[in-house]
């Protein structure tokens, strides 16, 4: 880690947060269970990414916000996707999975054979 100006309770939230996000993203994708609702977990990845930004050298290619969640079950077929794969709920960035979204439709639409599809929010 480079060295900082950051205060030691900025250090060490970023190293909580890091820890909490990791070990729900182990539970979840790993697991198969969840230890926390999603908009917490994405409140607590937003809180990470807020720190970061204000104190980039407090950034590690570790950080949940430099990679991609937790290790997939085994029972999934391995994929390599062509674009990045975002959360179409991610609860502060909302307009993201909407373009994402409208992005995709004439694919979802070839795939699905149906020009009639409907998205809801999530409560």
């Amino acid at each position: 880690m480079t060295p900082t100006d950051a205060p030691n309770d900025v250090i060490e939230r970023i190293q909580k947060l890091r820890a909490l996000i990791n070990e729900y993203r182990y539970h979840y994708h790993v697991l198969d269970e969840s230890i926390m609702s999603e908009a917490a977990a994405d409140s607590l990845k937003h809180e990470l990414s807020q720190l970061e930004e204000q104190y980039p050298e407090l950034i590690t290619p570790d950080s949940p916000t430099q990679r991609v969640a937790g290790q997939a079950l085994d029972k999934f077929q391995k994929v390599t996707h062509a674009e990045r794969m975002i959360s179409l709920a991610d609860v502060f960035q909302p307009a993201i999975g909407l373009i994402a979204l409208r992005n995709m439709a004439p694919q979802i639409l070839s795939f699905l054979s149906t020009s009639k599809w409907m998205v809801s929010p999530v409560p």
